[in-house]
């Protein structure tokens, strides 16, 4: 149930210092009570985002409000955020999306009806298809003068890519 003790147990397993259960405790309190969970849920939950974010224990409530409000402008739950973020985080981050990004996009999916672990797959495959695509489809986007990386090779922003492909496609 939610009412059930957190532990440190659970952010530990996860990977978390000492230092960082202390901090992140809030956030998972909070996590939980947003989305009805129990604490031992709300935990994994957010170690899982502050470690494949690289992220350190004060950010748990900042994760904690990033799904919750994602979950509350759309049709989407708490543990649908949760699902999305466990399939698609890895690979987010080592796109170099920030952690708010790639909940916006998840709330995004959510909104048109594409939730949970569903969406998170769409975002990963998506993120992978625009870090190696097929030839077809790079000579696609160079033909329509679309680039996905900066000048130092980083991914770009999410809205960027997203107003390019917008703007070409129409």
């Amino acid at each position: 149930t939610t009412h059930r003790q957190l532990g440190p147990t659970e952010l530990a397993k996860a990977g978390l210092s000492v230092n960082n259960v202390l901090t992140a405790s809030r956030g998972v309190l909070q996590l939980a009570a947003a989305g009805q969970l129990s604490n031992a849920k709300a935990a994994e939950i957010t170690a899982g985002a502050l470690n494949m974010f690289s992220m350190e224990g004060e950010r748990a409530t900042e994760v904690a409000d990033l799904l919750a409000a994602a979950a509350n402008r759309t049709m989407g739950n708490v543990t649908d955020m949760a699902d999305a973020l466990r399939m698609s985080g890895s690979v987010a981050s080592m796109a170099g999306l920030e952690l708010d990004e790639l909940v916006t996009a998840i709330g995004m999916m959510a909104q048109s009806g594409l939730r949970g672990s569903d969406a998170g797959t769409s975002i990963k495959q998506m993120l992978l298809s625009l870090q190696a695509p097929t030839e077809k489809a790079a000579s696609l986007m160079r033909e329509l003068g679309i680039n996905v990386y900066d000048a130092q090779g980083a991914m770009l922003p999410m809205p960027d890519i997203i107003r390019q492909f917008s703007a070409q496609l129409g």
